[in-house]
């Protein structure tokens, strides 16, 4: 197993225009650690802080490094997955987990289409023709989905306890009922 190194990654990311180490530290690992009770209560001790760490508080990149070297952090699906649901029950919720029911106020304003991502080909080669916009469907870039069996996505959701599930539902049930996803057989 590959050994993780910080300031490799923080010099990777500098290069590729991707958030630098830090930055993805304070806004997603932090926040996920401290919800899931994974931050023991005398870490700010151990590095020399005076407060117990707080995930609202932007530290020194040396605090982030210590926290890493002293906690050797493994973020699980099933943790980030509780760190979603709570950031949904807080309304502390990012952008990149953010239910369209609350993105995209699907109610609040009239859409003439939506496209889905799984299906994007056919519904723009439908928004073109009712545009009377000419397409080329030979020039697809993805291929139909209509049939594909989503299910497979689900293998992750394995071993995370069917409470947690329900969470997970519960959080998300507004955009799957307005968009028409439906979860496998035996999912809850």
């Amino acid at each position: 197993m590959k050994h993780y190194e910080p300031k490799k990654e923080a010099n990777f990311l500098a290069n590729h225009n991707g958030l630098d180490w830090p930055t993805r530290f304070y806004t997603y690992w932090l926040p996920a650690l401290h919800t899931n009770g994974l931050i023991p209560e005398d870490t700010h001790v151990r590095l020399n802080l005076s407060e117990p760490i707080n995930p609202a508080v932007k530290y020194d990149l040396t605090v982030y490094e210590g926290l890493y070297r002293l906690l050797k952090p493994q973020v699980l699906f099933s943790h980030f997955l509780s760190h979603v649901v709570h950031t949904h029950k807080t309304g502390t919720w990012n952008g990149h987990w953010g239910k369209y029911t609350e993105l995209c106020a699907p109610c609040g304003f009239k859409y003439d289409y939506i496209i889905k991502l799984e299906t994007m080909s056919e519904d723009l080669e439908y928004v073109f023709q009712k545009l009377g916009i000419p397409s080329n469907p030979h020039l697809r870039k993805n291929k139909s989905t209509r049939k594909k069996d989503f299910s497979k996505y689900f293998r992750y959701y394995r071993w995370i306890s069917k409470e947690l599930k329900r969470e997970v539902f519960e959080t998300f049930k507004d955009d799957l009922e307005m968009f028409e996803y439906t979860l496998p057989k035996n999912f809850l």
